[in-house]
């Protein structure tokens, strides 16, 4: 008997039997073998907790219980990887307007001294204008 029952084994029992879920619980003569299956991510965690709780049911040391199924473990680690990134590419483009605004901030103190007032109101107008669209692109 292999150490662990292969979880295409249980896949394929399940797509010939056409279940959703499976948890196979085996003796080999020397030790127990559980192995889950479940289709949908939310069949294959409720496969998990059904294959754990047979686990503790049957005395197995709690470092030998999975928190979750392998493919939810993978699901959270793309989704939280896909969450990162965007997050990055946010702070990213935020951090693009913000050196923009600066500059254009410098620019206008320089343009303050050079032009007369009327002039730099109408750029004091422009920068305002610029700083609400970058608040509401956040």
């Amino acid at each position: 008997m292999p150490r662990r029952i292969p979880i295409a084994a249980a896949k394929r029992f399940a797509r010939e039997n056409g279940l959703n879920q499976v948890v196979v619980i085996a003796w080999d003569g020397e030790c127990r073998h559980v192995v889950t299956y479940g289709a949908p991510l939310e069949d294959s965690a409720q496969a998990a907790e059904s294959g754990n709780a047979l686990k503790r049911y049957l005395g197995w040391p709690r470092e030998e219980l999975q928190a979750q199924s392998s493919r939810v473990r993978r699901a959270i680690a793309n989704a939280t990887k896909a969450k990162d990134e965007e997050i990055a590419k946010l702070r990213r483009c935020l951090g693009v307007a913000e050196e923009t605004m600066h500059a254009i901030s410098a620019a206008l103190t320089r343009t303050l001294t050079a032009v007369g007032q009327r002039e730099a109101d109408e750029l004091v107008a422009g920068v305002e204008k610029f700083e609400s669209m970058a608040k509401e692109a956040r």
